[in-house]
């Protein structure tokens, strides 16, 4: 099984040891089951906005097509406070190139909600006034376009809001994921994952 992902801090684990980080517990899980997995390529960096994502993609020598292909992406676009229209043109684009790496399959792509960072501890004392109302608006693009494309879409958004009353699924940062909250992630994500993987 080769998996691709692609996203931002929350793909690549920012504040957290890579093993530690969903895409590498949901690698792991696989294995466990019996799976024969091979190390995850992941296309993720902390702070890309979908734009910079695949800028990145095309500078990247992949080989697809791939068994199961994620795409988690928006909280940089949306903490910039860019329009949800110009936000949503890019995720299309973003979400045909996983597509295409599935080897065309949508069905084999796994669309990630985008988490809310606007609970977080960091938010409090940095002030994000309307972000919450952003990411309502980009989470609705990106359900809309994961259900047009014909794609997969796991949501995390109740997840990510529950360290409102557990700051410590909160890395040190006050702004990411810690390791409590990515196993959650990959909790969500396996049942789909593995969907994909016994069609």
């Amino acid at each position: 099984m080769r998996l691709l992902a692609l996203g931002d801090s929350y793909t690549i684990g920012t504040g957290v040891p890579p093993e530690d980080r969903w895409v590498d517990r949901l690698v792991e899980r696989l294995r466990n089951d019996g799976v024969d997995a091979d190390a995850p390529q992941i296309v993720a960096a902390d702070g890309w906005t979908t734009g910079r994502l695949a800028a990145a993609v095309e500078r990247r020598s992949l080989e697809p097509p791939f068994d199961l292909v994620t795409l988690l992406v928006g909280a940089n676009d949306a903490y910039q406070g860019r329009p949800v229209e110009a936000f949503r043109t890019n995720f299309v684009a973003m979400l045909e190139r996983a597509v295409e790496f599935a080897g065309g399959d949508p069905a084999d792509v796994v669309v990630v909600t985008i988490p809310d960072y606007s609970v977080t501890p960091y938010c409090e004392t940095e002030g994000c006034e309307d972000h919450d109302e952003r990411l309502a608006a980009y989470d609705r693009a990106v359900r809309e376009e994961a259900d047009a494309a014909g794609t997969r879409l796991v949501d995390v958004v109740d997840v990510s809001r529950a360290v409102a009353a557990d700051p410590s699924l909160v890395a040190a940062d006050g702004l990411h994921p810690a390791p409590e909250q990515h196993r959650r992630w990959m909790e969500e994500v396996y049942p789909v994952a593995r969907a994909v993987l016994d069609r």
